[in-house]
């Protein structure tokens, strides 16, 4: 999280995108996320995995 936007880093690779305002609402999300190899995440999986996220946080 930086600010109201959600910063995805992609493990593995130094590739990282920005999630504009994501903090604000439902209107700022996207419903799902899907990698090249068909992997998809949903968006009620990413709030649950910035939350467990967080736990590591220093």
């Amino acid at each position: 999280m930086v600010g109201n936007n959600l910063e995805v880093d992609i493990k593995g690779t130094s590739d990282k995108f920005t999630l504009t305002n994501w903090y604000l609402g439902n209107q700022y999300h996207v419903e799902q996320f899907k990698t090249s190899d068909g992997k998809v995440l949903l968006d009620s999986q990413v709030q649950a995995l910035v939350q467990a996220m967080a736990a590591f946080s220093p």
